[in-house]
Order: C-alpha cells, then structure tokens, then sequence
C-alpha cells in the first residue's frame, strides 16, 4: 500500500508541475521547468493520461479493495479506507448508545464526531491541519480531542472518557 501512495504522489506531483507550466505559458511567463521543451499540446496529453491513470486507479481500489482514491483539500488523491466507522457510547449502567456513521477512519472519525456534538465546530478542514507559515516554521492543530483520544486494548478503535460523566465513546470500524 506504501509503494502505491508513493505513485499516485508522484503522479499528482507531475499533475501540478505540468498545470503550472501550461498556467505559465497562458500568462506569457518564461518556463524553466523540466516540460519547457514540450509543447501546450504535448502537455494537455500527457496530463490527460496523468488524470486517466488516476481515475482508472480509483475505479479499481473502489472496487477490489476496502480503500477508495479521494480527493483532499488540495484536489490530490490519497487513499481512504472504503469502510466506515461507527461510533457508540456506554456508560455506567452498561447502556450502548449507537451515535453515527462515518466513511472515515475510527481516530479520524472520533475527533470528527467530539468536535462537532461537544464544541458545536463544523469546519472539518481545521481538525487535522498542518501548515507552514511564511518563516518556513511548521505548525500542527493541537485539538482538545486529538491529545485525550487513546486507542483501544484490542487496537481495533479508540475512545474518549467524558469529563465529569461516566461515559466512554468509542470509535470502530463497522462490519
């Protein structure tokens, strides 16, 4: 799985240099990348073939694999898991509370589900952030959630004790 993401980053990496060097000549800036010596044609080709490879990719892990091909935030492909997870919770008395669903993977899943009952926070783009500012200096989200969230014994989900309750939520994969 490690060597196929590594793919489809070097495809998408080739994606952006080829729309940048095609964005370049529409503004009648100089290319000095490596696809200089092609021409607009050329390069809408080979980026058709770039795009047609990573759809076909994500045809086949949709349907032969437990993961799908998904776009992000910066319209790259990165591989999900095609299961969802489901998130319950027990308390004292022993009660199991079925909550959601989510098509994300239980610690993702889990965060998603706290931030938005308990911090009413919709945004999910901010949950898991991490940026450079413009010193170069990395940043990373540090979410109330993300640090109190512990995986479980049997490493198949992971809970959340609710402060000042006798509540546990947890998050796994559904069957």
């Amino acid at each position: 799985m490690e060597n196929l993401e590594l793919v489809i980053q070097s495809l998408e990496s080739r994606k952006r240099t080829i729309e940048k060097s095609l964005w370049d000549r529409r503004q009648g800036k100089q290319d000095f990348s490596d696809w200089r010596e092609y021409s607009s044609d050329q390069l809408m080709g080979r980026w058709g073939e770039i795009k047609n490879t990573l759809d076909m990719l994500n045809h086949y892990f949709k349907w032969n694999h437990n993961f799908i091909l998904s776009y992000n935030k910066r319209k790259e492909f990165v591989i999900m898991p095609k299961q969802s997870s489901i998130i319950k919770s027990i308390n004292d008395q022993g009660r199991i509370t079925e909550h959601a669903i989510y098509t994300l993977e239980p610690f993702k899943a889990l965060v998603c589900y706290l931030e938005q009952t308990i911090n009413n926070n919709y945004n999910t783009w901010e949950y898991f952030d991490n940026f450079r500012d413009v010193t170069g200096q990395e940043h990373q989200t540090k979410r109330k959630f993300i640090n109190e969230i512990k995986q479980l014994p049997n490493k198949k989900g992971y809970a959340y004790f609710v402060p000042n309750s006798d509540t546990i939520i947890c998050a796994y994969y559904s069957k």
